[in-house]
Parts: structure tokens; C-alpha cells; sequence
């Protein structure tokens, strides 16, 4: 049985061009590991890329409007990438303050940020007004996914979309938290 998984994972190992490597680990595959119940093999896939498209926003829960700084362009004469992913986290700030919330607050608890994807599309110039539209993603029980749409207020031609997972965090226990219920409330859950 064994050698059947292995073959297995190999072989879709095989014929995926963009995996480079595959990692075997978790609580079974490690000797020296206590036994328990929950022990499991992780099975780990190293691609050569990622190209992960971020979905639309379906349903706006927050809209704001940034202007492109001249602190904000790059040596290409237009919005840095980094500048770019600075724009969602403003975005994220003045939708948690809108909530009466702040990253480190919220109903108790604090956020980190565990994901971070985005996908450039078009470029942005100094002076350019940039709306920046935020919706809700997956939910699982510690953390929720925020998708970020931002487009040419002027025109609406999209320059980028993003998604970040808000993981809830105790800072007092040190470890991640249950989204607070007044949180999914307030974002309509």
C-alpha cells in the first residue's frame, strides 16, 4: 500500500512541468515523533511558479479612494508594486476603522496577515485616483480572506487584484483566535 501512495505521488509529481520537488513530513513520517491519534503524513508539492488568479469581488462591503503619491511611483515613472500592496493594507485600515475596529482590535483581538497574493494587471500614474473596493473571501474558523479589487476611478480599468487572510490572533496567549462573532456580524455573516 505504501509503495502504491508513492508511485502515486510521483507520478502527478511527473506530469505537473511547474513541480520541482516533492516533500514528504508530518507527525508519521518522522521517527522521533509522539504517537497519537492525530499523527499524518503531509505531502508537500514545490512549484516553479505560482500563478494564482484572485477572483472578482461578488458582493462591495467597502469602497475608498487613494490618490497616487509621487512617493508611490517607481524607477518605471509609475505605482510600485510595493506602493500597490501598501494601498490594500490603507484600504484594510479605513474599512476595520469604519467597523470601529483596528488591526490590533477587534473584539479583543488582533489580526496578522498569513496570505498575501496579487495579481498587477495595469499601471497607475502620479496623481491618478485609485478606488480600491473590498469583499469577502473563504471563511474558515480562525481567519477570513479579504479580496481587494483596485481600478482607475476615473475610467475603472482595473490595475490589481489581491487577497489577504486575516488570521485572528490572541496576542496575551500568543496563538491564533476564533473570528469574533461581533466581526461576522458586522461584515454581514
Amino acid at each position: 500500500m505504501i509503495v502504491t501512495m508513492k508511485i502515486k505521488i510521483i507520478s502527478f509529481a511527473k506530469l505537473k512541468h511547474s513541480i520541482r520537488a516533492v516533500v514528504l513530513n508530518g507527525s508519521r513520517a518522522s521517527p522521533g515523533a509522539i504517537k497519537d491519534a492525530y499523527q499524518d503524513y503531509d505531502i508537500i508539492y514545490i512549484r516553479s511558479s505560482m500563478n494564482i488568479k484572485v477572483p472578482r469581488i461578488e458582493n462591495t462591503i467597502f469602497s475608498t479612494l487613494i490618490e497616487v503619491r509621487v512617493s508611490d511611483i517607481n524607477y518605471g515613472n509609475h505605482l510600485g508594486h510595493d506602493s500597490a500592496v501598501s494601498f490594500f493594507h490603507e484600504a484594510r485600515v479605513r474599512f476595520l476603522k469604519g467597523l470601529g475596529y483596528s488591526e490590533l482590535n477587534i473584539d479583543g483581538f488582533g489580526i496578522l496577515i498569513t496570505n498575501l497574493i496579487v495579481n498587477y494587471i495595469n499601471e497607475a500614474f502620479y496623481s491618478d485616483k485609485v478606488t480600491i473596493k473590498i469583499g469577502l473571501g473563504e471563511v474558515k474558523k480562525t481567519s477570513i480572506d479579504l479580496i481587494y479589487n483596485a481600478q482607475l476611478y476615473e475610467t475603472d480599468k482595473m490595475l490589481a487584484n489581491a487577497i489577504t487572510t486575516i488570521t485572528f490572533y490572541d496576542f496575551n496567549k500568543r496563538k491564533a483566535a476564533r473570528i469574533p462573532k461581533g466581526f461576522l456580524t458586522s461584515v454581514g455573516l
